[in-house]
């Protein structure tokens, strides 16, 4: 038994499409139903932009920390958060200062074009010799978007010339003591 396919280009006889059918038959052009789909996209874009807003994207808390440079009784770090964050001191007994510079320039790359003040300018604290927070921000450091240098603050720490402590810097609320502030003494300002 054989079977035999007959292919033949007739419309009526391959299927018409029911849809280009009635077109024909109300004399509709496929240019005004491309004009109103276009319209009906247009209209929807307010209300998918609402929607948008609305949905909350959330990212990892980071922390972008590079030690600039480290000498006795100073440290120096560019530190770039997309969360609020806090600097932890270990192994010292005495005054520690940590002073934020919010922007400038570091040899000839400038830093801080994007940044924002995380919290206070100036904090003082008087150690016990364990871990303890030093600062604790109030916001991330990126105001805006860039690269990170752009993103970054420096953190300036300045602690006694016999000491070398151990210092951190981690993003989110501390699960530490967190020292308290002694006020700023003349000689660490």
């Amino acid at each position: 038994m054989a079977y035999i396919l007959h292919l033949t280009s007739h419309p009526q006889e391959t299927g018409e499409s029911m849809a280009l059918k009635w077109l024909k038959k109300t004399g509709i052009k496929k240019r005004y139903i491309l004009l109103g789909l276009l319209g009906l996209e247009l209209i929807s874009l307010p209300a998918t932009a609402k929607i948008l807003s609305q949905i909350s994207i959330s990212e990892k808390p980071t922390a972008s920390v590079v030690l600039i440079d480290s000498k006795e009784g100073q440290t120096r770090y560019a530190v770039a958060t997309n969360a609020p964050f806090y600097i932890s001191a270990e192994h010292i007994t005495g005054p520690i200062s940590v002073k934020i510079h919010k922007s400038g320039v570091i040899g000839s790359a400038r830093f801080g074009d994007n940044a924002q003040m995380p919290g206070a300018a100036l904090a003082c604290s008087f150690l016990n010799g364990e871990e303890q927070v030093i600062y604790q921000s109030k916001r991330k450091t990126a105001s805006g978007t860039g690269k990170i240098l752009s993103q970054a603050v420096i953190i300036a720490i300045q602690y006694s010339d016999e000491v070398e402590p151990s210092l951190k810097v981690n993003v989110g609320e501390p699960g530490i003591q967190i020292a308290p502030n002694s006020g700023c003494l003349a000689t660490l300002a």
